[in-house]
């Protein structure tokens, strides 16, 4: 909203003691009031006090230029209870002969609303007043005491509204950043000296956001994660079908057999059974040996030598070599299949492209 006034006029009164200062009279000015309440503008003229007035102002500095005498006015809520739309501003002046008088008067296009001490401290406007005088050597500018602000009144109420302004920011920055917030800055700066108690976060971390759905990431402040790793197998049973396919070959070959003797002791003992049958035709009863074809006469006897007989022994000598022969080239599995492992690599970064921040969070 504009804080700019609409009109700015003397009033009767006021153009009324105008004309005497130009017979010698002063100018001295009494207070400066705002007030709540508007009338016409073909009405201004007229009026000789503001309309519901709400508080006193504050003239901070009046300078003469030739024929110009400017006025600069501040409005300021330090000391006020309630809230109020402001609608004119009054300048008022002593008449010599009428005593108090309203001067000036501006009055706002739209009425704004001026916040109380509490709602907003520190809260100001300033307006510029510029009146015209003629002959001004005849005249001089009284300015009141209960009217003016002195430097060193302007001066503790400059520092009285800094004080506020800077408070304001600290609440404002306190209610913007909540205990367990936390801050990036690009550069060194510690932001304990805007209200709260801050910590350096994540120092050497990145951050990642909670994910209820990923148990790695489902509780807040969890620390995780590795700078760096190695690659390792650890144990492992290497079996035949991890081997590359290959076959073992074996070439034609002579084995040779040195000189030596085999010797069989004391054994073979045997006796022979067989059949006999008596040769009728001789009539001599000599015993023929037949054979089962049965193509002699005669009846079937068992025979027997009726002893073991004939323990020998056998003794082989062996000289030069002796040759196997040849062997066909074939194919074998090998391998234990023990556990065995292939080692570490070196260390390897896991860092990603990364820009390093100051961390801070708010832990009070």
């Amino acid at each position: 909203m504009n804080d700019s006034l609409q009109t700015v006029a003397l009033t009767e009164q006021g153009m009324k003691l105008q004309s005497k200062l130009v017979n010698g009279a002063s100018l001295k000015f009494t207070k400066i009031q705002a007030g709540s309440n508007q009338v016409p503008l073909v009405d201004l003229r007229r009026q000789k006090e503001i309309i519901h007035p709400k508080q006193d102002l504050y003239l901070q500095k009046i300078k003469t230029l030739e024929d110009q005498v400017e006025m600069k006015v501040l409005l300021e809520n330090t000391s006020l209870e309630e809230s109020y739309i402001l609608w004119q501003i009054g300048i008022y002046a002593e008449d010599p002969e009428e005593g108090e008088i309203l001067y000036c008067i501006g009055q706002m296009q739209e009425g704004k609303l001026i916040p109380n001490k509490r709602q907003n401290p520190g809260y100001s406007i300033t307006w510029n007043f510029q009146f015209k005088i003629s002959e001004q050597e005849h005249m001089s500018l009284d300015i009141h005491p209960a009217g003016l602000i002195s430097v060193e009144v302007f001066t503790d109420k400059t520092e009285e509204i800094e004080e506020r302004i800077n408070q304001l920011n600290e609440n404002l920055f306190l209610m913007t950043h909540p205990i367990g917030s936390v801050l990036a800055f690009a550069e060194d700066f510690d932001p304990n000296t805007k209200g709260g108690v801050w910590e350096r976060f994540a120092q050497g971390k990145t951050l990642v956001g909670v994910s209820e759905s990923d148990a790695d990431f489902a509780a807040v402040r969890k620390i995780g994660g590795n700078k760096a790793h190695l690659h390792s197998t650890g144990d492992f049973y290497l079996k035949n079908e991890h081997l590359q396919a290959h076959s073992h070959t074996v070439n034609s070959h002579t084995h040779s057999v040195p000189n030596h003797t085999h010797t069989m002791q004391d054994n073979g003992k045997h006796r022979h059974d067989f059949y006999v049958k008596a040769n009728a035709a001789s009539g001599t009863g000599r015993q023929v040996v037949q054979y089962s074809d049965g193509n002699s006469g005669g009846e079937w006897k068992w025979g027997s030598s009726n002893s073991y007989e004939g323990s020998h022994h056998h003794t082989v000598n062996s000289s030069g070599a002796c040759t196997t022969g040849s062997s066909t080239p074939g194919t074998s599995a090998i391998g234990g299949g023990q556990a065995h492992n292939h080692g570490n690599t070196s260390s390897a970064s896991n860092l990603q492209p990364y820009i390093t921040v100051y961390y801070w969070m708010r832990t009070a």
